[in-house]
């Protein structure tokens, strides 16, 4: 079984996470957009998968092309 780190609350989440609100986490949740486990009524998220959110929402910045 592959270990994901430590868990957070939601509220530990946005803690940690100075970009997140819990309240956009918690749409995140509800939206399915972010993965999430149950521990009875308790949502909690995986560092890890924090982190892969984080990495598949990232954009680049353009890159210019210099004219000759």
């Amino acid at each position: 079984m592959p270990v994901r780190g430590p868990y957070f609350t939601l509220q530990q989440a946005a803690d940690a996470y100075p970009i997140f609100s819990f309240r956009l986490l918690r749409r995140l949740v509800q939206e399915r957009r972010i993965p999430f486990s149950r521990a009875g009524r308790c949502i909690v998220l995986a560092e890890a998968d924090i982190e892969a959110y984080l990495e598949r929402n990232r954009v680049e910045p353009p890159r210019w092309e210099v004219a000759s």
